[in-house]
């Protein structure tokens, strides 16, 4: 796709920006959310896994529209919050050393080694500078550049 643009007076000028200010907002649109889902599943690796519940409640939802949208970037179990700032709980390798007897007898089930408190920062660390390129290349994209 491209724009071409034929300036005739000031209605003209303001025609094309105003054309422009919406295949703008459309790329931020779908950027944010391309950004924001690649985000969650980066956070996917890192949550802890207990039963399962937690990590099925991950989601993307849009805030706001065109050129304000935001990406809220989250997991709905009541205690999401807290597995995500606990830093003293063991996860990941810790817990399996420190569960080790209660592993081998078959009363707790190993965790990945990778996961952690703090998950969804850690994939915003691990995605940074990507967030911001997918989004300019969709604005790109919907401008025809």
């Amino acid at each position: 796709m491209s724009i071409s643009v034929q300036v005739v007076g000031g209605e003209g000028i303001r025609r094309a920006f105003y054309d422009l200010r919406k295949l703008v907002g459309q790329g931020i649109e779908e950027g944010v959310m391309e950004a924001g889902l690649m985000v969650l599943g980066v956070s996917t690796n890192y949550v802890p896994i207990d039963t399962g519940y937690l990590l099925s409640t991950a989601r993307v939802n849009r805030i706001g529209a065109s050129i304000t949208t935001e990406a809220d970037i989250g997991y709905d179990a009541e205690y999401a919050q807290s597995v995500h700032e606990d830093l003293d709980k063991a996860h990941g390798e810790n817990f399996n050393t420190k569960y080790s007897s209660e592993i081998s007898l078959g009363l707790e089930h190993p965790r990945r080694s990778q996961e952690q408190a703090k998950f969804l920062e850690k994939a915003l660390e691990d995605t940074k500078g990507l967030t911001a390129r997918i989004v300019g290349e969709r604005i790109l994209k919907r401008i025809g550049r």
